[in-house]
């Protein structure tokens, strides 16, 4: 499958900026993550999954911002005693 670039058509030539822009845009979203599952529980009842590793359920924050369901994680610096060589 070839790739259709801005400059295949003539009435877009000078946008390749533009385009490389949109590539590196979509290349960066971070629609994946954290990994999650939306299922359908019942007629109109939905239920949220969301897999964040290291986060405790009291960590977290669930609202609702201009319609947009906005979660916020903030761990308790717990790590006194603890010396991480690496943390991910």
């Amino acid at each position: 499958m070839t790739k259709l670039t801005l400059g295949s058509y003539p009435h877009l030539l000078g946008f390749e900026q533009l385009e490389r822009l949109l590539e590196r845009t979509a290349k960066s979203g971070n629609e994946g993550y954290p990994p999650f599952n939306i299922e359908q529980t019942a007629e109109g009842a939905y239920r949220i999954t969301l897999a964040v590793a290291g986060f405790r359920e009291q960590d977290l924050s669930i609202t609702v911002e201009d319609r947009q369901l906005v979660i916020r994680g903030r761990q308790q610096d717990d790590t006194a005693d603890r010396v991480f060589l690496h943390r991910g």
